[in-house]
């Protein structure tokens, strides 16, 4: 049943691309159908009532030199990647709603067993109740497989298949210079089993979980271009399984306390800067309760009009089901430039270090990715790309150390 939902969604992607682009090409001569319009690289969408439809389908070739995250013995391939998807956005002027869908259809050239489809689709709207208050909801369900680099992989034949339901809602308020908003985000996350090279089965059930977390975030502007906040959360998450095959109860709950400040400097600085404490407690005694300093960093600086850099850092508690481990404490670092070669060729390049802390192992994973890109629009419809990704990991387990080179290129169509 979930193949054939799957491919009647990857069907209906396909086609909502190929109808939205000649229902683009009957209106695009009706220069009111346009939106967003503004320059000959920006797609202009097609006029659906009172929304705006945004199809779009990019098909990508890549290389990867070692295709499994492998210390020795690399095996490389190539990869085709065919991704249709589209956005449908609300053109009202007050409330929003927005659906967006995409599936990434993967293909290898040697080793068909790592062949998978991904899917996704979502929606999300906002209530305008006054001029400074708004209500935000949203639900989505993701059709994922896990990467062959993941720390819980389980060297299954096939990758392993998951899905990731979600809710959330929020409302935002601010009357004067004090703001206040409120979210709160529902996960649930279902494991497939799977299957060995020697047909013994894994089970995933164990893996399977729902996650609720609550947010509380209250600024104070000092002045227009700064405002400091404290943003609080808690979690719960519990398993589907009582113990897990290891014999865990991995039940837990955790909050974090954050203070920072959101600057908005316009055309030079913007974005968020907090630092904070967080602790997560698991129900089984002989599971490791991770605590410690958290982060959460997101900073874009425009130093020229053709020019972004932007700067990222977290620090956060991931789940993980390796056995003794109760958890990754994951602390991450990265710069992403961008620049605008003329108004149809970008220049890209970026960087980030990651480090993985098992609780309840001596065993920590560093992994520094760098990439490059530059991507090319043709006209507003067309456009083609290519990218370079290298990723080195160095792991106090050395049979986990690897190095993967990924060569890619991409073309497009957007309507």
């Amino acid at each position: 049943m979930i193949k054939i939902i799957r491919d009647a969604g990857c069907a209906t992607l396909a086609v909502a691309v190929f109808a939205g682009g000649m229902l683009n090409a009957a209106v695009a001569q009706d220069a009111g159908v346009a939106a967003g319009g503004g320059d000959d690289y920006t797609p202009r969408g097609a006029r659906v009532g009172s929304f705006m439809f945004y199809p779009k389908l990019e098909v990508t070739e890549s290389y990867n030199d070692n295709l499994y995250a492998a210390d020795t013995a690399a095996k490389s391939d190539w990869v085709t990647d065919v991704k249709p998807s589209f956005n449908l956005n609300s053109d009202w002027n007050n409330h929003a709603f927005n659906l967006k869908a995409n599936s990434d259809v993967r293909r290898h050239k040697s080793y068909s067993d790592e062949n998978v489809e991904e899917y996704s689709i979502a929606a999300d709207g906002r209530i305008d109740v006054r001029k400074a208050t708004k209500v935000t909801l949203g639900a989505g369900e993701d059709w994922k497989t896990e990467e062959r680099s993941s720390p819980d992989d389980t060297a299954g034949k096939n990758p392993t298949e998951y899905t990731v339901q979600n809710i959330n809602a929020g409302i935002e308020t601010k009357p004067n210079r004090v703001s206040v908003a409120l979210n709160g985000t529902f996960d649930k996350s279902n494991y497939d089993d799977t299957t060995g090279a020697t047909g013994t089965v894994t089970n995933n059930d164990d893996r399977d979980r729902r996650k609720l977390e609550g947010t509380l975030k209250v600024g104070y502007e000092i002045v227009p271009e700064y405002e400091a906040f404290v943003k609080v959360s808690y979690n719960d998450i519990n398993y589907a399984s009582a113990v897990d095959d290891n014999g865990f109860n991995r039940d837990s709950d955790g909050y974090k306390a954050l203070v920072g400040a959101a600057i908005d400097l316009s055309k030079v600085l913007n974005g968020d800067v907090a630092v904070g404490y967080m602790s997560q407690d698991y129900k089984d005694a002989n599971l490791l309760d991770p605590s410690g300093w958290s982060a959460e960093a997101s900073l874009t600086w425009t130093p020229t009009q053709l020019t972004d850099v932007k700067l990222t850092a977290s620090r956060s508690v991931d789940e993980s089901t390796t056995n003794n481990v109760s958890s990754l404490v994951n602390t991450s670092y990265g710069v992403t430039v961008s620049h605008e070669l003329k108004r149809n060729i970008s220049l890209g390049a970026r960087a980030q270090m990651s480090s993985n802390d098992q609780q309840g192992a001596s065993v920590s994973d560093d992994t520094l990715t760098l990439g490059a890109n530059v991507d090319y629009k043709l006209n507003r419809n067309l456009y083609a790309g290519a990218d370079y990704q290298r990723k080195d990991k160095n792991s106090t387990t050395n049979t986990s150390d690897y190095i993967e080179n990924i060569f890619k290129v991409k073309l497009g169509a957007q309507f």
